[in-house]
């Protein structure tokens, strides 16, 4: 209500005041609705914080929403300096100068601030900072993640590109500084000691780095797909089941030493915590901590735990510290699946006890210990399988409503998996114990041991990811009258390109940006639009940011490539992306079709891809001068696709095709001749003009004649960077152009001929 409703809090005082009188409440109702009210007041102050910040509203008055400025405030850092990236750090503001004229005024809230390249923070105190005050970019591209929105959840009001940085009071004696330092200490020794033996074993030692302290970036594309298709990447990262693991281990230890109960239970909750700490205090592992503490208080109380009341006294304990978290996707899914596990477990499991219960007339001392080694196992076998069941129909409904993802494969993937890591997590902790008391034989025996384990994961969730059905998405925009066709353009950054073209018969994606943009914007979109499978990925030219992704693009579906004659260019590296993929997959094979102009690609669906270029004989060294450029009819519209033409291109179009025509222009950036288009907008007649744009490269710009003309002939001029993702939908009598952040709507002339564009004769 806070959050949909901000700045009501009087009115809610009222309203809960008038429904207490009117329901004469009794009971638990009476706290029911005080406890809303102060809820709904601390979630309305962080809002007031971060949303309602003064900084943040008076970035939002200013056209581009950006300023040059500086801030004096104190520093802390929110993750280890990397030194191919700049450095990201928290800035709790104090007093803020606009326009960096040095006259400051006072200021609160907090600003993430990027540091300069090779600048590490190593230093606690008051620092003033001076470069560019911003606030995020919204979304481009539908499925992009939001950060403007992730950020303010987490209770920063904008961003800071530093250009300087001044230490003015020092603080030694921060005692948060020097928690993180004996954190990020400690996790170092950790990663040392877990590596020992390993090193000639990478994607295993990242794996197990990746379970025990959430280090998955070393992991690599390979291993964390195959964990998250198979529903199982809670495994692969530190979450709330590696805390509970950990907690069950520690238990058993404590047990063999003889500890009593109320000594143990004390011992454990320190444990928990001190791993939340150790892995950097992530939400997750600060959450399962709260959980188990919440839980193992019942025994000290003298209690009996209820899962329930312990799910929801430790979300109250959650939400008094930050009541965003109730708009964490990780809140969500932990706490749910919880919840599901304690509704839904207990009566599968009764389902199960004829087979995991003893005969009743039997006393206890006449069953046989094979009887009872096996009703063990028949215990541990359906408890498993009833908690899986369970976890996983809780989890349903978040992974589809946030990430559009179905696996069923994973309700029989955790049944292995889960056992496998909790051994993993038992290995690691012996290999730690002997590290730390010097038994370094027995730690590398454990740390090899550890890493045929994970090796054994790895080919488990790999096996379970490749199951016909294991990981599917679905497109869940039920849509009364869908299009006939559909274009969408993506807008990448640093020049890249794709376009994705779905048609009644199957999926296509022109071009698919680089490895980074792959993983930023086109593979969350292909989840946001349910795409599994592709038709054909056609491929214009070797630049790495429109084809980078080839390779990973290959996996859905193992679609036909198609590129012009004259790629991959013979003279071109073997690392380049077009040489490395001709590596995997044969050229002029049935997977891999080479066209020339003239050549036609049936889409499916009525539409149909005609090669207008290259010819044979159109040789270039530049991968921007033998671009494949194509006409995609789509009846009634047709769709000139230039990819990144440049002007020797633009008038080979024109002299060769007399007759050129087409409704809509999709262009990219020619870094050596950007301009001449305008010309061939007049000969084509079209009426709107696709382009990618990047300000922080002059070459990448949108070249002004191009605007100036398009205003000036009316054309409609779709800056892919400022409007984000534009699509063209093609009904039978109807042809409509949006984009993702512009609500305007154009309709389309549409034309009566979609004859194929001969070229002139000789030429």
């Amino acid at each position: 209500m806070a959050d949909v409703f901000p700045s009501s809090g009087w009115h809610t005082v009222l309203a809960v005041g008038a429904g207490l009188v009117w329901m004469r409440a009794r009971g638990w109702v009476v706290w029911l609705l005080p406890t809303l009210l102060v809820f709904h007041a601390w979630h309305e102050h962080g809002l007031s914080l971060s949303q309602g910040n003064p900084v943040r509203l008076r970035l939002l008055e200013l056209p581009e929403r950006k300023v040059f400025g500086s801030v004096r405030g104190v520093l802390l850092p929110l993750e280890e300096a990397s030194p191919s990236a700049r450095q990201r750090v928290s800035c709790e503001l104090k007093e803020i100068s606009w326009g960096g004229d040095g006259a400051y005024e006072p200021a609160k809230g907090r600003v993430v601030a990027l540091l300069p390249r090779g600048v590490v923070f190593e230093q606690p105190g008051h620092y003033e900072l001076t470069g560019l005050l911003f606030l995020p970019e919204p979304p481009s591209n539908p499925g992009e993640m939001d950060l403007p929105e992730y950020q303010l959840r987490h209770g920063f009001t904008a961003g800071l590109a530093v250009t300087r940085m001044q230490l003015l009071v020092s603080q030694s004696g921060s005692w948060r500084f020097a928690l993180r330092h004996l954190s990020e200490r400690s996790r170092a020794w950790m990663v040392r000691a877990l590596s020992a033996g390993l090193e000639h074993a990478p994607e295993e030692r990242a794996v197990l780095l990746a379970m025990a302290l959430g280090a998955s970036d070393a992991a690599g594309e390979r291993a964390e797909a195959a964990f998250r298709q198979s529903g199982t990447l809670h495994i692969f990262a530190v979450s709330g089941l590696h805390v509970a693991l950990l907690a069950g281990i520690f238990s058993m230890g404590l047990r063999l030493c003889g500890a009593g109960v109320g000594r143990a239970t004390w011992l454990l909750m320190v444990a928990v915590f001190f791993y939340a700490f150790i892995t950097g205090w992530r939400p997750s592992a600060v959450r399962a901590a709260i959980m188990i503490a919440v839980h193992l208080l019942a025994v000290v109380w003298n209690r009996k735990p209820d899962l329930q009341n312990s799910l929801g006294l430790a979300a109250l304990l959650i939400w008094m510290m930050d009541s965003q978290q109730l708009f964490h996707p990780g809140f969500q899914l932990s706490f749910l699946v919880l919840a599901a596990i304690a509704w839904f477990a207990p009566p599968l499991l009764a389902l199960t006890e004829r087979w995991t219960r003893p005969d009743p007339f039997l006393p206890p001392s006449l069953i046989p210990r094979t009887e009872k080694a096996r009703l063990m196992g028949c215990r541990f076998v359906a408890g498993l399988c009833c908690t899986s069941a369970a976890a996983w129909v809780g989890s349903l409904p978040l992974t589809l409503g946030h990430f559009r993802t179905m696996t069923p494969v994973g309700l029989l993937a955790n049944t292995v998996l889960v056992p496998a890591s909790a051994l993993s997590m038992g290995a690691s902790c012996v290999g730690l114990l002997s590290a730390g008391v010097g038994l370094e034989t027995v730690q590398r025996v454990m740390n090899r041991l550890n890493g045929h384990l994970a090796g054994g994961l790895i080919w488990s969730a790999e096996f379970f990811s490749n199951l016909p059905g294991a990981s599917f998405t679905l497109d869940l925009r039920f849509r009364r009258d869908p299009p006939l066709h559909e274009l969408q353009v993506l807008s990448l950054n640093d020049g890249g390109a794709a376009a994705f073209l779905r048609t009644p018969s199957g999926q296509w994606l022109i071009d698919c940006g680089s490895r980074g943009e792959w993983r930023r914007v086109v593979e969350p979109f292909l989840r946001h639009e349910g795409v599994n499978r592709l038709a054909g990925l056609v491929l214009t030219h070797g630049d790495s940011h429109h084809v980078g992704a080839a390779m990973v693009a290959l996996e859905l579906g193992q679609p036909r490539l198609h590129s012009s004659v004259l790629e991959p260019w013979p003279r071109d590296s073997h690392r380049v992306s077009l040489r490395q993929l001709a590596r995997e997959v044969p050229v002029d094979s049935v997977r891999w079709h080479r066209h020339v102009a003239g050549n036609r690609l049936n889409l499916g669906g009525g539409g149909w891809a005609e090669v207008l270029h290259p010819t044979e004989f159109d040789l270039d060294s530049r991968s921007d001068d033998r671009v494949m450029v194509l006409l995609l009819h789509l009846p009634p519209v047709r769709v000139l696709m230039l990819s990144d033409a440049g002007q020797s291109i633009l008038q080979d179009l024109e002299h060769r095709y007399p007759d050129l025509r087409c409704e809509v222009i999709v262009r990219g950036q020619n870094l050596t001749n950007p301009e001449g288009i305008e010309a061939l907008i007049a000969k084509t007649g079209a009426q709107a003009v696709i382009s990618s744009h990047e300000d922080r490269n002059v070459l990448e710009r949108i070249p002004e004649s191009l605007r100036e003309y398009c205003q000036l002939k009316q054309i409609r001029l779709v800056d892919l960077r400022k409007e984000g993702r534009a699509v063209l939908e093609v009904h039978t009598d109807l042809v409509r152009l949006s984009s993702y952040r512009d609500e305007k709507v154009m309709s389309l002339q549409l034309s009566t001929s979609s004859s194929p564009i001969m070229a002139k004769p000789g030429s």
